[in-house]
């Protein structure tokens, strides 16, 4: 992986630039509801879950990672701890921050957006579950035990997220 650093785009960049997209309020950060014994604010699960399935769908369609930071297998899904830690300052500066990512990359993510805005949290919880890699490492205790690998699941992925890149090679935004 080593190399390849400077092509993916910043996980930060992604989830600011998903949250500039919503004109609608779903990543509202006001409802609080328990799933699965925790706790959470849906707006930040919600992200986190775009993040998860855009990470594993733009892995199957291209070969190449989307991000570098790492995926935990939480118990509501996968999680991007550095999104996660830092929801309230990419709340506060979505609307003046500066993306930097590609134009094809920008595409995806609006793509990806329009296909899971309507979808429930619960949904979006189910398709995360529905991860191979996050039904193996889910059931580790110690955090580190927790890092999902998303490149050892090409092959599955390409299975898993078929329907939906068929569906987004189809739409034109």
């Amino acid at each position: 992986m080593k190399g390849c650093e400077a092509f993916m785009a910043n996980v930060k960049d992604i989830a600011t630039f998903l949250m500039q997209l919503d004109n609608e309020g779903v990543f509202d950060d006001t409802t609080l509801m328990e799933s699965n014994g925790r706790k959470f604010y849906v707006g930040r699960a919600r992200l986190n879950k775009y993040l998860h399935l855009a990470q594993n769908i733009y892995y199957a369609k291209t070969s190449e990672l989307l991000f570098q930071e790492p995926l935990y297998a939480y118990d509501n899904g996968g999680v991007v701890e550095v999104v996660r830690e830092n929801y309230e300052m990419l709340l506060k500066t979505k609307t003046t921050k500066t993306v930097l990512l590609s134009d094809d990359i920008k595409v995806f993510l609006k793509k990806l957006f329009i296909v899971l805005k309507n979808a429930d949290i619960n949904k979006l919880i189910e398709l995360s579950h529905e991860d191979p890699e996050w039904i193996e490492k889910n059931r580790f205790y110690n955090k580190p035990d927790q890092i999902m690998n998303t490149t050892g699941r090409l092959q599955d992925y390409k299975v898993l997220y078929a329907d939906i890149i068929q569906l987004m090679d189809g739409m034109t935004v």
